[in-house]
């Protein structure tokens, strides 16, 4: 049996894809000519797994998507929370992170990614996330509430945070004595 030989691509048929990529802001998924219909079928067994609690699941299906198309926040957020229903919290923030790249107006995003960093105990950057939020909702309609919340939950932190550094100090000064 003969076989069969691969073509190569030319380096033009390789700049073009580059070009498309990079340049036209293509996707995997364009290039591969996915059909929206077929992403949104993918994205349902992600979310299947991750509301079934199959989060290992739910993060491999929702890395595959986020591969394919970038540009699609759900895709993203769906990373995110299957990292972080894992524990994997930096890497969910990372993930998060690109959503609100993506859509920086999504009041829930930013919650997520400070949930995250309370549970690293990463209070400096909880309140960096609060704040980023509150700015973004600072002269956009309908997110008073959002802003309010973070708001709230910004200040609950901060005070938190002082009592804690309280409590070091007090307990750093009676293991001197």
């Amino acid at each position: 049996m003969a076989k069969k030989e691969e073509k190569v691509p030319s380096p033009e048929e390789i700049q073009s894809v580059v070009e498309s990529f990079l340049v036209k802001h293509m996707t995997f998924k364009d290039i591969k000519k996915i059909s929206d219909e077929e992403m949104e079928a993918i994205y349902s067994v992600g979310y299947n797994f991750y509301r079934h609690g199959k989060y290992e699941n739910a993060r491999s299906i929702f890395s595959l998507l986020c591969k394919y198309d970038e540009y699609e926040p759900k895709y993203w957020i769906g990373l995110g929370a299957a990292q972080q229903m894992l524990k994997h919290y930096q890497e969910a923030v990372s993930a998060y992170s690109f959503a609100v790249m993506l859509n920086p107006l999504d009041p829930k995003v930013h919650r997520y990614v400070t949930d995250c960093f309370l549970a690293l105990r990463d209070y400096e950057r909880a309140q960096a996330s609060l704040e980023s939020l509150i700015l973004a909702c600072e002269n956009t309609k309908g997110l008073e509430e959002a802003k309010k919340e973070a708001e709230n939950l910004l200040e609950e932190i901060k005070k938190r945070t002082a009592a804690d550094k309280k409590d070091t100090s007090k307990k750093k000064k009676e293991g001197k004595k």
